[in-house]
C-alpha cells in the first residue's frame, strides 16, 4: 500500500489487486476486486475490530473448542446407549 496524498481527513492510497484482494478477505485478486471502482469503499475498520475481537478472544474460543471436544468424546463414549434409547429395546417374551 503507498500513501500518494492526503485530504483534511485521511489519506489518499494506492492499494495492488492483491492487497485488496486480502482486504476482502481473499487469498488472491478475484472478481471481487475487479469490480472494485473508484468511490467504492472496502470496511477495513470493521474487519479490524473483528479481528481484534477474535485476537481478544483467543483464550475463550479455544476454552469453548476444548470443552466441545470432552462433550464430542463422552457423547461418542455414550452413543450404543443413546442409539438403544432411540430406537427402542425389543420386548422380551415373557416380560
Amino acid at each position: 500500500m503507498k500513501v500518494l496524498g492526503s485530504t483534511d481527513d485521511g489519506l489518499i492510497v494506492q492499494v495492488t489487486s492483491r492487497e485488496a484482494a486480502h482486504l476482502l478477505g481473499k487469498s488472491y485478486p478475484g472478481p471481487e476486486v475487479r469490480k472494485l471502482r473508484p468511490g467504492d469503499e472496502i470496511p477495513v475498520h470493521e474487519i479490524f475490530e473483528i479481528l481484534c475481537s477474535w485476537r481478544e478472544n483467543r483464550d475463550n474460543l479455544s476454552q469453548a473448542a476444548q470443552q466441545m471436544r470432552a462433550l464430542a468424546d463422552i457423547i461418542e463414549a455414550r452413543q450404543p446407549e443413546v442409539q438403544k434409547m432411540v430406537e427402542g429395546e425389543p420386548e422380551v417374551a415373557g416380560d
